[in-house]
């Protein structure tokens, strides 16, 4: 990790500049109330067999948001899930907006996990496509390049569309 923070209340990150670590250069779990705004995070140099390679992941935490933000990335430019440790909780009610997440491979510049609920994708450049997962999750207003696929959308609610 570049950063790491964990169990965090009130979290503010603004202005960052990451490069090269070989997991996530922002690692965000359970926490809460998040602000993540003018992140530069360039992985496109990391080995995409060394780890995640994010750089930035939301895990088990409610109540982010990211803005204003560059993030590429040989794997996930932007991922929100979590795990199975005690005092996880699902990820819920995070918002992406006026960001470029990108992906020099083909897995998906940005990846909504099946444990997340309410994650928006609001007027974002993404190139390299999504994994769209959980519960009432969405894209909108977005320029979206490449390969866009969904997980599971039997069981959830979501969608991919442009306001009017």
């Amino acid at each position: 990790f570049g950063l790491r923070a964990n169990g965090v209340m009130g979290l503010q990150l603004d202005d960052i500049k990451t490069n090269s670590f070989s997991y996530t250069a922002i690692g965000v779990s359970r926490s809460r109330y998040i602000n993540i705004n003018k992140v530069h995070s360039d992985m496109s140099r990391v080995n995409a067999g060394a780890g995640t390679n994010y750089c930035i992941s939301i895990g088990n935490s409610q109540d982010a948001t990211t803005t204003n933000s560059f993030l590429k990335s040989v794997r996930h430019g932007m991922s929100h899930g979590g795990g199975a440790d005690i005092g996880s909780v699902i990820t819920r009610n995070s918002k992406v907006s006026n960001c470029s997440v990108l992906c020099t491979t083909t897995v998906g510049a940005v990846d909504i996990h099946g444990c997340c609920e309410n994650v928006v994708y609001d007027n974002n450049y993404i190139d390299g496509g999504c994994t769209l997962g959980g519960h009432r999750c969405s894209y909108i207003n977005k320029k979206l390049y490449r390969r866009f696929c969904y997980k599971d959308s039997r069981t959830t609610k979501h969608g991919a569309h442009r306001k009017r």
